[in-house]
């Protein structure tokens, strides 16, 4: 576009805008006063996917009203001039109120650990864990595709502020289903209890909050459940971020380790125990480094509050942290290469990510597989994957794909990265027809 097109370009986008401003203030207006009420406003909230507390719908209708020269009039709720303002401070904010903004951005600046701006997969990991989730780096990865906006791989403080939003409406849709399941849209001290028991949270510590629960609306029961949801974070920290189904499933490994039923690994029972479980310890440096790291993890785990630990051994809490760690710098040299092969062949974060899907779908399917195992496709289930896309692998089309699987190293199967390269070669190739077949 020439400078003149752009700006030709951006007024009618702003004037298409207004339009669907006017459009969806004639159509919240109810009784046609020529102005939106509360009420009103909750239903537009609504229906653009949002769930706001209450009190931040007043804090943003007052800033609209600021913003619109009505606030010191007679009128109650927003002519069209101050619903425009509101429309763009809910853009702008993603219905987050100023302290939440405030906190949002404090935190992506906590976890922008580079200094870079922005903030990567891994660095986004970092923070669900804190925030108590246990999702796997592809889901993490597939998450920041779904608001990276630009198609980068990394979400600036626009698309982390949208991020967030799309995390807490997840948070807020398990809230309000147990929520409506109450009677009458209430919720007494033993429906609370009940709904911390589906939120898949302890009982015995929400007592004294259940003491506050007499009669509560949704945004009480939201306040409530926001209060033990933070208690409750700290406790979930020495799982290291693992789900309950994978500490489960490495404890057993750790016990096969634990010949003696001591509770402790030597450094050396610690390295194997990180070998079956996908990480190996190669250099002469990394195994001087260990020391330091077991040191470290022991630390962590005291922080997290787990027992039993004393300092420089290797207990489970403790291997939980360590293999925390040693997974972290493993998945930062997989992104990193992740990266450089998306550079290379060009997909974008959205194509990446549903690729990933694909690929973890095909993974999946293969029998005996674990959550600790590392993830390679063999090529009896690449071949399966294309049949099932009607790609017919015969003759000289057959040769052409093992040759190129050989070429990427896929005698024991591909990794993802090589996966990506695969798919790269055929769209470029069209084998077998793959676009088209990809497209119907």
């Amino acid at each position: 576009l020439t400078f003149q097109e752009a700006v030709l370009w951006a007024r009618r986008f702003r004037e298409r805008m207004f339009v669907n401003y006017r459009e969806v203030f004639e159509k919240y207006d109810d009784d046609g006063s020529k102005s939106i009420d509360a009420n009103e406003i909750k239903n537009v909230i609504k229906d653009l996917g949002f769930t706001i507390p209450q009190r931040t719908v007043d804090e943003l209708m007052y800033e609209a009203r600021v913003r619109g020269d009505i606030l010191h009039t007679a009128e109650v709720g927003l002519d069209y001039d101050s619903f425009v303002h509101f429309m763009q401070i809910l853009n702008e904010t993603d219905g987050f109120n100023q302290e939440e903004i405030a906190r949002i951005t404090s935190t992506f600046k906590r976890y922008d650990k580079d200094g870079s701006g922005d903030i990567n997969t891994i660095e986004l990991s970092d923070m669900m864990r804190e925030l108590g989730q246990a999702p796997r780096i592809e889901e993490v990865r597939s998450l920041l595709a779904s608001v990276d906006i630009n198609g980068n791989g990394v979400l600036d403080i626009r698309e982390f502020i949208r991020f967030m939003r799309l995390f807490r409406e997840r948070q807020l849709a398990r809230v309000k289903l147990i929520f409506m399941n109450s009677a009458d849209n209430s919720v007494t001290q033993q429906s609370f209890k009940a709904a911390t028991m589906l939120l898949n949270e302890e009982c015995v510590e929400v007592e004294h909050l259940a003491g506050e629960a007499k009669d509560l609306d949704f945004d009480d029961f939201v306040r409530l459940t926001d209060q033990f949801r933070e208690k409750t974070v700290h406790a979930a920290r020495k799982f290291a971020g693992y789900s309950e189904s994978e500490v489960a499933e490495i404890r057993q490994v750790f016990d096969t380790f634990d010949v003696k039923h001591v509770g402790n690994l030597r450094p050396n029972e610690a390295s194997e125990l990180l070998k079956t479980l996908g990480i190996e310890v190669r250099s002469v440096e990394e195994r001087m480094a260990m020391a330091d790291q077991i040191k470290r993890a022991c630390e962590s785990a005291k922080e997290a509050g787990a027992e039993g630990v004393v300092d420089n051994q290797v207990n489970f809490w403790v291997f939980l942290q360590l293999f925390r760690a040693m997974k972290r710098k493993q998945d930062e040299e997989r992104e990193r290469r992740l990266m450089h092969v998306c550079e290379e062949v060009k997909f974008n974060s959205q194509e990446v990510s549903q690729f990933q899907e694909v690929f973890d779908h095909c993974w999946s399917s293969l029998r005996g597989v674990s959550l600790t195992d590392t993830k390679m496709l063999p090529r009896n289930a690449v071949y399966k994957l294309l049949r099932s896309m009607g790609i017919r692998l015969e003759g000289r089309d057959r040769q052409a794909l093992d040759d190129e699987i050989t070429s990427l190293g896929g005698k024991d199967g591909l990794d993802f990265p090589n996966f990506l390269m695969l798919m790269r070669w055929m769209v470029d190739v069209d084998f077998g027809q793959i676009s088209s077949k990809s497209q119907s």
